[in-house]
């Protein structure tokens, strides 16, 4: 099978170039988690034909080739796998998003203490102070 898409778009935005092998250890390592065996191969040629019918003239990003993944897993595989499977990027993208939550409490911190922040200065009621860093870090957190 001749394959029409040459490079995916990265969570990042970044674009780098397409490998189509990564797809086929993602679906064995789905199987491998459940202790069964599948035709890695077959289903990686699907994934790919249906991403370059998909796709067609466009850059699919991360996230859409685990879409057609999925799909793939969920209509022609053991409904263990594909479930696995899912479980798998939801446990990921709960990862990411928390990493990036934290990163979000790092900047607010740093923002406290350059006092680059609008809010130290325009907050009367709290001086600046660790329990005023405390109070605006709280804030800002509950507020993402």
């Amino acid at each position: 099978m001749v394959n029409k898409i040459t490079h995916i778009r990265k969570r990042d935005g970044s674009t780098v170039l397409f490998d189509e092998n990564r797809i086929e250890s993602a679906i064995s390592k789905a199987f491998a988690a459940v202790k069964k065996e599948g035709d890695y191969k077959k289903l990686k040629e699907m994934v790919v034909k249906q991403l370059n019918a998909t796709f067609r003239g466009s850059v699919p990003s991360v996230e859409d080739i685990q879409d057609v993944v999925e799909k793939v897993l969920i209509t022609v595989s053991d409904p263990e796998v594909a479930k696995t499977y899912i479980v798998y990027r939801k446990e990921h993208q709960d990862i990411r998003n928390l990493h990036e939550s934290l990163m979000n409490v790092g900047n607010v911190m740093d923002g406290y203490l350059e006092q680059a922040d609008w809010r130290v200065q325009e907050n009367s009621n709290v001086n600046y102070s660790v329990a005023g860093m405390m109070l605006h870090a709280a804030g800002s957190v509950i507020n993402v």
